[in-house]
Order: structure tokens, then C-alpha cells, then sequence
């Protein structure tokens, strides 16, 4: 499968997006308006320089700012779109995901929506709608009269019966890793590699919280099967060792892996999820440079994309909360 155009204009693209010093500056401003000032300046997307967002708009236009980039490229990539399908899966299920919490403990819908990016199956309609369910049983049924394949998983797991949230929680999971491992079939190594390590990644944060589940939660109830490392007798024998043998046990089975930097200390408490986007974007950065008319190229940009997304909220909301600007430096994902 030629990749050499897509690749060409996957490149062009990133040459608009922020570098990490931007964000740095940013971080330093001092004060929400003035961060987002200096994002806007540094030419952020997300505002003109003198408009004034509340911190609920600014996440909704990162949000917005993601899926049109996304987008642009989806009509540039052709036949390679399959690498953008994979990561489009993954939004839609981490924002089903929180919008399936929020109805389950009644937050409210901006607190649901944090983060949330548009997709063409989920627009800013759909989700401003789906975040007004009052239950899981209502959030069912309107995924269910949108036509998204996760309102029928939900009613499979009895989310409009007796269904517990870790089973619809797992529904969701299982869901997104059947159709990730769907698209990315036919679109090479590379592509099949990175979707078998987003489901290992699923599976190994829940072992690394095997100190919260309950009595109820088994081995074989959560596992998610499509990874390229945690197969369901691994998952299974790290949920036995308890929460200290789990984590020893991750770091071996990862050790020759891209995602090895992340288990090396995986009991570390910052950002698993970004620092687990950082490690995939070290190994795609490889790839690229390994293969430079390979899939590789297309997946950093896209990655580099969901790590700007990552960590302008992040220096929003660091910002906002008044946290010291090195500790927001150190923990951002965009390489230097």
C-alpha cells in the first residue's frame, strides 16, 4: 500500500501545529486568559487573540479544533484512511465512556463533555444530547436511536436492566477493540501493531488498578482480547499476583516493547494515558524515520495531533487550578 502522498501532506499538516515551547510559554503566562492568549497567538486555533473563553468553551474548541484536523486529513489520506479509523474508534470510545459515567453518577453535562472530541457518528449535536441522559438506560436508548453501534453493545451488557457500570464499562471496551482490530487489518504491520498496543494498554490499566476491584470483577470479566502482548493467560496470571505482582509482572512482559519507558515505574501516579501517548509517539518517531514511505510517518502525525490536544488542555486547566509551571512542563507529551 503506497504511503509516500499521505505521508507528504501528513507532514505539511504538522507543521501547524504547536511546538513544545509554545506550550511552555503558555504554561508560564501566569494567568487562564493570558494562557490562552499566548496558545491563540502562537497560532492555536482555537480563538482570535482577543476573545475571552470560559474554560467549558475552551475544551469544547480543542475538542473541535482535533476533529477538524482529523477530518482534513481523512479527506487527504484515500485508501490509507484506515490508520485515522483506528484512532477514531478509540475518541469515540473514551468519550462514550465518560458520557456512560456521567450518567451513571450524575454529573453534569459540561463535566461529562471535558475532553470530548467530535467524530462524524458523534458531532457536537449528538454529544450535547447524549450528555443529558439521566441513566445509563437513557443514554442506551439515544445511542440507540442515533444509530452507534454502542447503544446496541449497552443493551447487549443490560444497561437498561440490571447491568453493573464495569460490564457496560467492558461492552464499551470490547467494542472498540473489535472495531479497531477491523480497521486496522488492511492497512499493514504497522497499523495492526498500533491498534493490538492500544488494547494492551486498555488491559494493562485495569491491572494496574486491580487494587479497586471488587468482589465481583474476575479475570476473565474484564480481560479485553486484540492485544499484541497481554493475551487472556497472561491477564489472567497478573490478576492472580495481586497489585504489586501486576505491575512487576507488566514491566517484564513489556520490557521489548515501544511501551516499555510507561511500565519501567508503573506504579507512577502522573498521567498514565499521556505518558502512555508519549511513549507511542517515541516509537512511531522510529518508525517514520525506519520507513519513510511507511504507514509510521501518517500515525506520529496523528498522534502528535492527539498530544497537542492532550496538552493544551492541560496547561488550560493547570493554568486555571494555579499549578507551578515546571510541574506542567514536565509533563507534557509533545516531544521537544
Amino acid at each position: 500500500m503506497p504511503w509516500g502522498a499521505a505521508n507528504a501532506r501528513a507532514r505539511g499538516l504538522a507543521t501547524h501545529l504547536l511546538e513544545r515551547d509554545s506550550l511552555v510559554l503558555a504554561a508560564e503566562a501566569g494567568s487562564w486568559q493570558a494562557a490562552v492568549r499566548t496558545l491563540a497567538e502562537r497560532g492555536y486555533p482555537v480563538s482570535d487573540p482577543g476573545v475571552r473563553l470560559s474554560p467549558q468553551e475552551f475544551d469544547r474548541a480543542t475538542g473541535r479544533v482535533l476533529a477538524d484536523r482529523f477530518a482534513l486529513l481523512d479527506r487527504w489520506l484515500g485508501p490509507q484512511r484506515a490508520a485515522l479509523a483506528v484512532l477514531g474508534e478509540e475518541a469515540e470510545y473514551r468519550t462514550v465512556r465518560r458520557l456512560l459515567r456521567g450518567a451513571a453518577q450524575g454529573a453534569p453535562p459540561a463535566a461529562r463533555l471535558r475532553g470530548a472530541v467530535p467524530t462524524p457518528a458523534l458531532s457536537e449535536r449528538a454529544l450535547d444530547l447524549l450528555a443529558r441522559a439521566e441513566s445509563p438506560a437513557q443514554l442506551t436508548q439515544a445511542l440507540l436511536r442515533l444509530g452507534h453501534p454502542a447503544g446496541r453493545a449497552l443493551r447487549v451488557a443490560g444497561a437498561e436492566t440490571t447491568g453493573k457500570l464495569w460490564q457496560l464499562e467492558a461492552a464499551l471496551a470490547r467494542l472498540f477493540a473489535l472495531r479497531a482490530t477491523r480497521a486496522a487489518r488492511p492497512a499493514g504491520r504497522v497499523v495492526r501493531r498500533f491498534a493490538a498496543l492500544l488494547i494492551d494498554l486498555e488491559n494493562a490499566a485495569a491491572l494496574l488498578l486491580l487494587g479497586e476491584w471488587g468482589p465481583e470483577l474476575s479475570a476473565d470479566a474484564v480481560f479485553i482480547p486484540g492485544g499484541g502482548v497481554l493475551d487472556r493467560a497472561r491477564f489472567g496470571a497478573a490478576a492472580a499476583l495481586g497489585a504489586d505482582g501486576a505491575a512487576a509482572a507488566l514491566a517484564g512482559w513489556f520490557a521489548a516493547t515501544p511501551l516499555a519507558e510507561l511500565f519501567a515505574e508503573p506504579r507512577e501516579s502522573r498521567d498514565f494515558e499521556g505518558r502512555a501517548l508519549g511513549a507511542l509517539l517515541k516509537w512511531l518517531r522510529r518508525e517514520g524515520r525506519r520507513d519513510p514511505l511507511g504507514p509510521g510517518v501518517v500515525l506520529e502525525v496523528l498522534e502528535r495531533m492527539r498530544a497537542e490536544a492532550h496538552d493544551v488542555r492541560l496547561v488550560a486547566r493547570a493554568v486555571e487550578l494555579g499549578a507551578p509551571a515546571g510541574l506542567v512542563a514536565a509533563a507534557l507529551v509533545t516531544p521537544p
